[in-house]
């Protein structure tokens, strides 16, 4: 370039400063480009650290202190308190790294330098860097160190050609790249620079930065492109012819050279056009989203693509004439004779793809070379008729107001009809030899044809090949032949062709005897859940023998069986040979239908099979019951018998016991009752049982005594195979066998089967004698005499009365008492002894002592 503007001071040239020259004009592509790569490749979240000598920081990848550094994805990965964001660019793969800087907390200075070769001399570049405070307010820190960064420039010898600071910048809430530029321009003799950061601020808690995205571009004269296209800018047509002229002033180069160049990628690759290298290239033909430019420098840097400037860049927008490829039209050969009629104006909806169709003129062709040239157009292409099978028809749609046309094609295509079989004959039997019968005309379409296609029926064969659905047949499963003994259906493929094919309607008399009935009858069970519903399954395979057994010729007879006449006429609904009668318990009748599979003749139709559910016996027993072997037999009896049924009886052996409604039962176990509705085949039968648990009164009795204490009991000890309780005033039973603190006297024992078998007594005395007598005259406890000694218990009882010393003072027996004297003499209150013998219980004896109190 000719003219450069340096400032420098006049006093003293060692202090020179290059003032940054501003670019008015246009930039040359990226001839630095400091990204700091992406992780594509390796998918790790750091890179690698600087080449050495860039920084004087220490690299990290984790606690990225004061004095550190990183390459990473992600700041908050380098330090938990730094934002948490991707770097300034959105890589296209992969996550963009960025630079990430812990200012020193002791110094300030220089933190980063690179070196820039390959430049040109005289030739003003620009610098921009992007930066980033990482550090978000209200953090880590109270009172956050602002960053405060100087971008700075300097030529081989260190001189400084150009710098930007960036004062302090606070911390803020928000993610915030700033981009800082500024221009300088290139000594002579020098062709590299020094990038140098420097960090105007100490660390601490703040000062923690990221910088993104260093470049360098060359900057020149403003470099713009016009055509001889008028209205280029609004679109052209994909074939025009356009010439592009380079609009710079000349007067900024000594010697200027262009080349032209031109992307199909949005601007990201450009590929130079050979030979263009004057100030105009024409092109012709284009694509949608080109880009056309060219690159301006001194002749002498053709070599040096770091030297060249790049014009603005012209965007191609295509003025597209809609013609998007239509689909093919197809028509069926209804005459079979390979032509048909075609309305080629149908597909203009699919061509113009939503456009106004007053814009264009569309015509249509027989031939390529005749819709490119406009000639030769079809006349009336709403109603053409093919010339050949597969015929290509090919499309001009005209832009008016462009003057831009496109060419598409489409073929006619021809479908054949469907393969039918006509005429078929269906047949149906009389159900009152009327000659009139219900059809299920759907019967008839397995004769037809065996392809899946689509039926209509019609009356009338003219109303078939017209498909006038005023003479359809809206119910083809049951139409009678009241008036049309001959109706015709339409099969259609998937493609709408259609053949139609002849139905004719015979009606035949029913061959199977008028007399003629099965009946089949089973029992109601649980096999379904419930044995008293009147719902069981029959297998009808019996009744499908019968009933070919009545036809000498029954091979290609076949026997189906429904609920109902329509279901058999209309041969809809087929039940069996497995069939439960859900819907109608206890008693259904059948209709049979039987086909000839040879013509599909109807060979008979008739109500004929009765299927009967007869219902089990209805009686009641009680279960379990006791059975005590001291009173046997125990009678067995049928309860609430809901009908006169014959029974019999099985005892646990199995042996039959009893024919009647009732048996005898001399042992326990389960016996077992069957009642049968009557003696006959069809008898219905229902089982039940008693179980019968046996028990009994004791099989023997011991009990035991212990009186004569203070605390008198009896306890009862019993074998047998009853569960028992106890008494001992027969009212008020207990499940212990043992009494306790009884008074002396005759007691009778009640042993009784909880079960109901009885109850076996016992008498036993108790002997007890009493703590003290007082015999002061009152009527109470006047005398001393043991408790029940008058009873069978004391009867020829001895009784000896001693004092302390063993002196007899008394003898007595039963009926007596000692009254507290000897010899006539009152004795005092004190202790006494006494002595019982008793003769009658093996002459057991019993001592003791006594308190007289007065």
């Amino acid at each position: 370039m000719k003219s450069i503007v340096l400032a420098c001071s006049i006093m003293l040239l060692s202090m020179c400063t290059v003032v940054a020259q501003e670019c008015n004009g246009s930039f040359g592509d990226p001839v630095f480009d400091e990204t700091f790569g992406n992780n594509a490749a390796t998918g790790s979240d750091f890179a690698g650290a600087l080449p050495s000598g860039t920084t004087n920081y220490t690299y990290a990848t984790t606690d990225t202190q004061d004095g550190y550094y990183t390459i990473t994805t992600n700041p908050n990965l380098a330090l938990s308190s730094l934002f948490s964001t991707t770097d300034h660019t959105d890589d296209e793969e992969g996550e963009g790294y960025m630079l990430v800087v812990n200012a020193d907390e002791n110094s300030t200075g220089e933190f980063y330098r690179t070196s820039v070769t390959g430049l040109c001399n005289s030739l003003v570049y620009q610098f921009s860097a992007y930066f980033l405070n990482a550090l978000p307010l209200n953090g880590a820190c109270s009172d956050p160190v602002p960053c405060n960064i100087k971008f700075v420039i300097e030529d081989e010898d260190g001189n400084e050609l150009g710098s930007v600071e960036t004062g302090d910048i606070d911390s803020i809430n928000s993610i915030n790249w700033v981009n800082y530029s500024f221009e300088f321009v290139m000594p002579d003799g020098d062709d590299s620079v020094s990038v140098v950061l420097i960090n105007n601020a100490l660390g601490g808690c703040g000062n923690d930065l990221a910088i993104d995205d260093i470049t360098f571009r060359a900057c020149g004269s403003l470099a713009t492109v016009s055509t001889d296209y008028e209205d280029f800018d609004a679109g052209i047509c994909p074939n025009e012819t356009v010439t592009f002229t380079a609009d710079i002033d000349e007067s900024a180069y000594t010697n200027p050279a262009y080349q032209w160049q031109i992307s199909t990628d949005g601007g990201d690759t450009w590929t130079d056009i050979s030979g263009e290298t004057s100030t105009s290239v024409t092109i012709t033909g284009f694509s949608e989203n080109e880009l056309v430019r060219y690159l301006v420098y001194e002749a002498e840097n053709i070599d040096s693509p770091n030297c060249q400037i790049a014009s603005e860049a012209m965007e191609v927008v295509i003025y597209e004439t809609p013609a998007n490829e239509p689909s093919d039209l197809e028509a069926c050969d209804q005459e079979q004779n390979g032509t048909a009629v075609f309305d080629l104006t149908s597909v203009e909806t699919v061509l113009l793809g939503g456009a106004n169709a007053e814009d264009f003129t569309i015509s249509y062709h027989t031939s390529e070379s005749n819709a490119e040239n406009n000639t030769a157009a079809i006349s009336t292409p709403e109603a053409y008729e093919n010339t050949s099978v597969g015929e290509t028809i090919y499309v001009r749609v005209y832009n008016i107001e462009k003057g831009c046309s496109n060419v598409t094609s489409f073929q006619l295509l021809l479908n054949d009809l469907p393969e039918v079989n006509s005429p078929v004959t269906l047949h149906q039997c009389d159900d009152d030899t009327d000659g009139i019968s219900e059809f299920n005309l759907e019967e008839a379409l397995g004769f037809i044809t065996d392809e899946d296609l689509e039926f209509t029926f019609y009356k009338t064969e003219a109303a078939a090949w017209s498909e006038d659905s005023a003479l359809d047949i809206p119910n083809p499963t049951s139409f009678g032949n009241y008036t049309y003994n001959t109706v015709y259906v339409t099969a259609k493929n998937e493609l709408g062709c259609f053949a139609v094919a002849e139905i004719q309607l015979v009606v035949s008399v029913s061959q199977i005897p008028d007399s003629y009935t099965a009946t089949l009858e089973v029992c109601d069970s649980d096999a379904d859940g419930d044995a008293d519903n009147g719902v069981e399954t029959f297998n009808l395979n019996s009744v499908t023998n019968d009933i070919l057994a009545l036809f000498s010729d029954s091979e290609s007879l076949e026997v189906t069986y429904y609920t109902s006449e329509a279901d058999a006429l209309a041969e809809m609904n087929e039940v069996g040979p497995s069939f439960t009668n859900t819907d109608s318990p206890y008693e259904e009748w059948l209709y049979v239908r039987i086909d000839n599979a040879t013509d599909n003749s109807c060979f008979g139709l008739k109500k004929c099979v009765q299927l009967l559910v007869n219902s089990l016996p209805v009686f009641e027993v009680t279960t379990p019951q006791q059975i005590c072997l001291n009173d046997v037999p125990k009678t067995l009896s049928v309860e609430n018998a809901q009908g006169n049924y014959s029974y019999t009886w099985y005892d646990p052996s199995g042996a039959i016991i009893s024919t009647s409604s009732t048996a005898q039962a001399t042992e326990a176990g389960n016996f077992t009752i069957v009642a049968s509705t009557s003696t006959s085949d069809n008898a219905c039968e229902q089982e039940a049982t008693i179980t019968l648990t046996a028990s009994n009164v004791p099989e023997t009795v011991e009990i035991s005594i212990e009186d004569g204490h203070r605390n008198n009991t009896i306890t009862v000890n019993v074998t047998g195979i009853g569960n028992y309780e106890y008494s001992i005033d027969g009212e008020n039973y207990q499940v212990s066998p043992v009494f306790d603190d009884l008074d002396g006297g005759s007691y009778t024992v009640y042993i009784r089967d909880k079960n109901g078998c009885g109850v076996v007594t016992d008498e036993v005395c108790i002997i007890a004698f009493p703590p003290y007598f007082t015999p002061n005259g009152d009527g109470i406890n006047d005398v001393w005499m043991p408790q029940n000694a008058n009873s069978d218990c004391g009867q020829d009882a001895v009784i000896y009365i001693f004092d302390r010393y063993g002196q007899l003072l008394s003898q007595i027996t039963t009926g007596e008492g000692w009254d507290g004297t000897y010899k006539g003499e009152t004795l005092p209150a004190t202790d006494y002894w006494f002595k019982v013998a008793l003769p009658n219980r093996n002459n057991e004896s019993f001592t003791g002592h006594f308190a007289m109190k007065r």
